[in-house]
């Protein structure tokens, strides 16, 4: 049965004027606002029908984590989770040198758990029943199973939030972001990653060597993802809802979802198929992989901030 959806307006600028870029999964489609420039599903899912989105399967799909099966992906290749939790924690420990991290969406817990091995005081709050029920009873972490709205934390009490792929899920960013500002304290501060989808240098290349238009691909997780975001439309996300951005992040996605499926030379065509080998086998993205984080040009975007006033 198809998913009941709605009609919205630019959920950063609040235009009803856009450009459609694609229709995705038959119901959704991917719009441009033709004001600010960001990218959003219209329709959408339907207000009502969104926490279904994140049912007993959520984390065993693959069209909307990239793999089938976290836990098992998790402890088949801990090696790599690992290295992402301790740049993940470093980042942090760096500008915070321990306190109360709250992470939003934080699925089974297995970051805030490498946190919380570290030394800090940590909560967490997640949709997904069975990823909650897991980071409670298997490992002990306080995760609550509800919308972050309804999550019963004083105000001014956390250092640090993390908000790591999760904001473009969002589909109230004023109430989310107001609770966020309100729990957070006066000197705490935000970390946001988001992926940036559809014009990152490598979905335009992806787009152009299909014979498509950029922004016109199939962008990730439709529809889970309500917003497609690029560096400017997060930071102007961010300060209309009260925060001030200090320091910009990058890395790349992709580090363990290419390990289990690596890339495909093959192509009918035969000038794609030598560009595709070229690229993936000759050490060309690699490289490109490597050098684009250094200037913040990586395939995820973070975010630092923290709230005004």
């Amino acid at each position: 049965m198809a998913q009941a959806t709605e009609h919205v307006h630019c959920p950063l600028c609040g235009a009803d004027d856009y450009r459609l870029l694609s229709i995705q999964k038959e119901f959704y489609g991917v719009a441009k606002c033709r004001v600010c420039g960001l990218v959003y599903l219209n329709p959408r899912p339907a207000q009502e029908s969104i926490a279904d989105i994140y049912d007993e399967d959520y984390y065993n799909n693959p069209t909307t984590v990239g793999y089938a099966d976290y836990l098992k992906t998790f402890h088949d290749y801990r090696d790599v989770f690992e290295q992402i939790f301790n740049e993940r924690l470093e980042a942090v420990s760096r500008l915070k040198g321990c306190g109360r991290i709250l992470e939003v969406g934080c699925a089974h817990g297995l970051l805030l758990d490498h946190f919380r091995k570290h030394g800090w005081d940590t909560y967490g709050v997640e949709l997904s029943p069975p990823s909650a029920r897991y980071a409670k009873e298997e490992l002990g972490l306080y995760v609550q199973n509800l919308p972050l709205e309804e999550a019963d934390y004083p105000d001014d009490h956390f250092d640090v939030i993390l908000m790591l792929d999760v904001i473009e899920h969002f589909p109230d960013h004023k109430t989310a972001l107001s609770v966020i500002r309100r729990v957070l304290k006066p000197d705490g501060f935000i970390v946001v990653q988001v992926p940036w989808e559809l014009y990152h240098w490598e979905k335009i290349l992806c787009a152009i060597s299909n014979g498509k238009k950029p922004g016109t691909i199939e962008p990730d997780a439709v529809p889970a993802h309500l917003c497609f975001f690029v560096p400017r439309t997060l930071r102007l996300m961010l300060e209309k809802h009260g925060f001030t951005v200090f320091e910009r992040g990058s890395g790349n996605y992709g580090r363990i979802r290419e390990r289990i499926f690596p890339h495909s030379t093959a192509d009918r065509n035969l000038i794609r198929r030598l560009l595709k080998v070229i690229y993936y086998r000759l050490g060309v993205r690699k490289l490109l992989r490597y050098i684009a984080p250094r200037l913040k040009q990586g395939s995820g975007i973070i975010l630092y901030a923290r709230k005004r006033g």
